[in-house]
């Protein structure tokens, strides 16, 4: 049996016709996390008795805190379940398409997450997914068309490791595909049309409030590339050097900050084994040399201060590592 675990605060009747359209495949199970929606929803998850098991947070706790009482749950109520499958319940994941997620898990054992193919896409939206698409691949190093669908599946060997993940509210799925990545979980694309309910009116989701949110828990994800870069950054003022020998120097410098960084992440994810090393201390090595260079070359030609020509370099490097990503992406 697959289950599909749905957070909803404060649903309308797609809700109940989602879960309708579930259970006519008698292999699925639903468990609806009510996130606090309040006495005047009663009625609405009233209807889902008998056909899904239904959970209750007296208060509203946030998405990523339904999501982990759900997961917590599952195994409880469904013995017999191999896959677990994540969708919304405003009604922007149809039924098809959480099935064929479903079939896609079981048949790649592996974490499968939704990519969106956008069509016209409302400006709130729009605004949310930019922004975190581009820190995500500054911070990170791997680009995503989409990484923010609520529609995902993953085996559910997995539950207990997503158990792990930090987060209340929606920052909760961004922090569950950097756990996925760093431990070495293999992500696999699921494109489907993208699916906007009267122009997304219904989404709970605050474009600026939420996307600082999902950005401050990617960046504590990553605290360990901050790190390295405020000792890189403390390093480029210190040099005394100029010309290629600065550069050497502080690559040299780099490595060593890349190697922190790499006990670092193998500190944070101890329990479900960092297996990124190596591309990490790639990444710090290509960017300290590639913004060094360009940093001392800036400072010397036109007499800026160090300090400021490297961060230029870094913001260049940055948006030219982001569209490096995405071309490299699209050739997958």
């Amino acid at each position: 049996m697959e289950v599909v675990l749905i957070p909803a605060y404060k649903p309308d009747n797609r809700l109940t016709e989602l879960v309708e359209g579930l259970i006519k495949d008698p292999t699925i199970g639903v468990l609806v996390v009510d996130d606090g929606s309040g006495p005047e929803y009663e009625d609405i998850f009233g209807r889902l008795a008998g056909k899904a098991v239904v959970i209750a947070h007296e208060v509203n706790l946030g998405k990523g805190m339904a999501l982990r009482t759900g997961l917590s749950e599952v195994i409880r109520h469904y013995p017999e379940c191999t896959c677990v499958i994540f969708a919304d319940s405003d009604g922007q994941h149809p039924v098809p398409d959480i099935l064929a997620i479903r079939d896609k898990c079981l048949k790649e054992d592996s974490f499968i997450l939704t990519t969106r193919i956008f069509g016209k896409m409302p400006f709130r939206s729009r605004i949310g997914n930019s922004f975190i698409r581009l820190m995500y691949a500054v911070l990170n190093h791997q680009y995503y068309s989409d990484n923010q669908c609520g529609l995902r599946a993953f085996p559910v060997s997995m539950t207990e490791m997503m158990m792990e993940v930090p987060g209340d509210r929606y920052e909760y799925e961004m922090a569950m595909l950097i756990r996925a990545e760093k431990t070495g979980v293999r992500i696999v694309p699921f494109y489907r049309e993208a699916v906007y309910m009267e122009d997304n009116a219904s989404s709970h989701f605050r474009p600026v409030a939420d996307s600082v949110r999902v950005v401050g828990r990617m960046s504590m994800s990553e605290l360990p590339s901050i790190v390295g870069a405020v000792i890189r950054m403390i390093t480029m003022i210190m040099i005394p050097y100029s010309g290629v020998k600065a550069v050497i120097v502080y690559a040299v410098a780099g490595l060593i900050s890349g190697i922190l960084t790499t006990l670092m992440y193998s500190l944070i994810y101890i329990q479900s084994g960092y297996r990124d090393a190596g591309r990490e201390i790639c990444w710090r090595v290509i960017t300290d040399i590639i913004t060094a260079a360009a940093a001392f070359g800036l400072s010397s030609l036109t007499g800026m201060h160090r300090m400021a020509a490297f961060l230029i370099a870094v913001t260049v490097f940055w948006l030219v590592k982001y569209r490096i990503l995405k071309l490299l992406s699209a050739g997958k």
